[in-house]
């Protein structure tokens, strides 16, 4: 959904259905039960380039608004987040410990094996706590269905974040108690052929792929290699 036109006596909204919204459509299931709002398009140096005032004026008036878009992983890139404490100076980051990751910046993981993973939502420069509004108690985690599933959980397919088998793209949610979460990450049998095939661009050493987890209240997104071995 995009802005088109905004003044005094009106404002023009270009609204489009996803394509999985218009799946649930075609069942007589859709529903809009809540929204996200985001800031793609804004550029916030003009803030510092021009002070508040003049800033804030220049991106209202002349900041173009994207067309309404019908991939939702395209279309909303900057989530905005709402805060009951307008003074909150800190937002929460997310760390993820998984085996050798800490020193060398990418999950090692041989074909047929698990890792475990481990998230950590945490605030930044020892505030007091994450504001209740963004503790994650949930985290959607992507994959490749070709090389990667997550132990004793199914794909999902709801909502505006779903499964796309055309990009060989499987979507899992994790559930937490609060800022922390564990699951296992593992390797298919791969075989041999497919392995060569893909692991040509290392090498053949190993095929690079990755994991994108996201935070489900606080929009936190941690992209991580993954590197699967023979």
């Amino acid at each position: 959904m995009g802005i088109l036109r905004q003044d005094t006596t009106n404002i023009e909204v270009d609204a489009v259905i996803t394509t999985v919204g218009s799946q649930f459509l075609s069942r007589g299931d859709f529903s809009i039960y809540s929204f996200s709002l985001g800031d793609d398009e804004i550029n916030y140096n003009l803030i510092e380039q021009y002070g508040q005032t003049v800033g804030r004026e220049k991106i209202e008036k002349n900041t173009p608004v994207f067309e309404a878009l019908r991939n939702p992983s395209l279309s909303l890139r900057s989530n905005l987040i709402s805060l009951s404490n307008p003074n909150q100076l800190y937002l929460p980051v997310l760390s993820v410990s998984a085996g050798a990751l800490s020193t060398a910046n990418y999950i090692e993981i041989s074909r047929q094996s698990s890792v475990a993973v481990n998230l950590t939502q945490a605030i930044q420069q020892g505030a007091a706590q994450i504001p209740s509004e963004i503790v994650d108690n949930l985290y959607i985690v992507f994959v490749n269905r070709l090389f990667l599933s997550i132990a004793n959980q199914t794909p999902v397919n709801s909502d505006m974040l779903s499964s796309n088998p055309a990009l060989n793209t499987a979507r899992y949610e994790i559930t937490s108690g609060g800022p922390t979460a564990n699951f296992s990450l593992v390797a298919r049998s791969i075989p041999a052929a497919t392995f060569n095939t893909y692991s040509a661009f290392s090498s053949g050493a190993y095929i690079k792929s990755y994991m994108r987890i996201i935070g489900r209240n606080s929009g936190i997104t941690k992209d991580i290699e993954v590197r699967i071995t023979s």
